[in-house]
């Protein structure tokens, strides 16, 4: 995009014999050197070299400034004070402005180029005399500088950009004009701060010249990753990496966690200083055997009360014999009847006769059994 050109007073002036017309009241006995004051703004063809001015006299000031011995000393604006004075009622352009040169118009028709910022009425005088030609007029140059813009962009994961500065800064660019102004382009450097980060073109320059068109320049940016890995001594990966991605200007702290069945020989604290270079650490494990508890004693068996003896069974009192049913007998004495209870018993023997029916039905059966099982026998036989 080429710049917006300049126009004060709607005066186009292509560089020509008729821009060192002197101007008709200068008197070469006069004591003042005039001093005029343009704003500039260069038109370039395709090839880049300049084919015109465009400016309007005296922007900067009413009226030219005279150099005698009284105001014997000349100073071009600061490029602050350029900004100052363009940043109000200047449509045309906005951007930033500096000090180009000068060049000398004597009353002979020649010219010449000077840069200095500075000029004084003794100097300028001493140049007549070597010279033997008068200064008819000093044109200084004043004109936009050519722009450059930095976009800083951090590059995330997915691939999509976050921007963490934009930085816009001003320059002359190098151009020439036969016997107007020469001017030595100057350049624009990337932010120290790039440093901190990995570019993601390493091909990319830190200088950037200055040209007649404003540059905008994307600057793409990494932070660096950090790993960590986990082995056994013999390099055999234990668990899954950890990825990282550090904090500018913070210290990475990183405490390895604990895998069971195995401690930390290597690296189980890492701390380290913030660089922009990806960095890779291991977690070195050793395999432990975890010490068996020792088998704690059984407490003894209670013994056992022994048995504690039953006392001997007590022999029963032996069973008292029922006294037989006594018969009852009654005796009639002539005059009452007296029932007696009185057990029969054998004559002069004392035995009970019912003692005797009981043996007598004992043996009966005993010989009726037996005699049964002798028929039984010889129906066999």
């Amino acid at each position: 995009m080429k710049k917006i050109k300049i126009i004060v007073l709607t005066l186009v002036l292509i560089i020509s014999p008729t821009f060192m017309i002197i101007s008709a009241d200068y008197d070469p006995l006069s004591k003042d050197i005039h001093i005029e004051e343009l704003v500039i703004n260069q038109t370039y063809k395709e090839d880049g070299k300049l084919t015109g001015v465009i400016s309007g006299r005296n922007y900067l000031s009413d009226d030219d400034i005279k150099l005698n011995e009284s105001n014997s000393n000349w100073e071009a604006y600061p490029d602050e004070s350029l900004k100052n004075i363009f940043s109000g009622g200047n449509l045309f352009r906005i951007t930033e402005y500096t000090y180009y040169g000068y060049y000398i118009s004597y009353v002979d028709g020649s010219r010449e180029i000077g840069l200095e910022g500075k000029l004084d009425y003794e100097t300028l005088r001493a140049r007549e005399a070597s010279s033997g030609k008068k200064i008819a007029k000093i044109s200084t140059l004043f004109g936009p500088k050519s722009k450059i813009t930095f976009n800083y962009n951090l590059v995330n994961a997915d691939g999509s950009r976050t921007l963490l500065k934009s930085e816009t800064s001003y320059g002359k660019f190098t151009t020439k004009y036969p016997n107007q102004f020469a001017v030595d382009g100057e350049q624009a450097t990337l932010n120290s701060f790039v440093n901190d980060y990995i570019l993601v073109n390493k091909d990319i320059p830190r200088v950037y010249d200055y040209k007649d068109d404003d540059q905008i320049i994307e600057i793409d940016l990494n932070l660096p990753t950090y790993i960590v890995n986990f082995k056994d001594k013999a390099g055999n990966e234990l668990r899954k990496a950890e990825y990282f991605i550090p904090v500018v200007g913070d210290v990475f702290k990183y405490k390895a966690p604990e895998i069971e069945g195995y401690s930390i020989i290597e690296n189980g604290l890492i701390e380290e200083e913030y660089s922009n270079h990806s960095k890779e650490f291991t977690v070195i494990y050793d395999k432990t055997v975890k010490p068996v508890d020792p088998v704690k004693p059984v407490d003894p068996v209670k013994p056992v009360d022994p048995v504690k003896p039953v006392d001997p069974v007590k022999p029963l009192d032996p069973v008292k014999p029922v006294d037989p049913v006594k018969p009852v007998i009654t005796i009639d004495n002539g005059k009452n009847k007296e029932q007696i209870n009185k057990t029969p018993t054998l004559p002069n023997t004392g035995i009970d006769n019912n003692m005797l029916m009981i043996g007598g039905i004992v043996i009966i059966l005993g010989c009726g059994a037996s005699i049964l099982s002798m028929k039984n026998r010889k129906r066999e036989n």
